[in-house]
């Protein structure tokens, strides 16, 4: 089954910008390694893998991001000092 998952919708791809400047910008000047393991998710395919109906993933407003050297937690305290 194939899922188009380009954003189409201007306000989403504005969300996605806004993200990407105002919050994952600012850590990969810190931590380029980062690694996005999702981002925008089109409403199919966020109900294929499961995830919740009101998903900010489904309006750009939400990314998901490891940094391999650190744990969850310590990233976790790392960006609240950051952003």
């Amino acid at each position: 089954m194939a899922i188009n998952v380009s954003p189409t919708q201007s306000t989403i791809i504005n969300n996605l910008k806004n993200l990407m400047i105002n919050v994952i910008d600012y850590i990969v000047d810190d931590y380029p390694n980062l690694i996005i393991t999702s981002g925008y998710r089109c409403t199919k395919l966020n109900s294929f893998i499961g995830g919740s109906n009101t998903s900010q993933h489904i309006f750009g407003q939400a990314i998901d991001i490891q940094v391999p050297e650190l744990t969850t937690f310590n990233f976790f305290r790392v960006i609240n000092i950051v952003i």
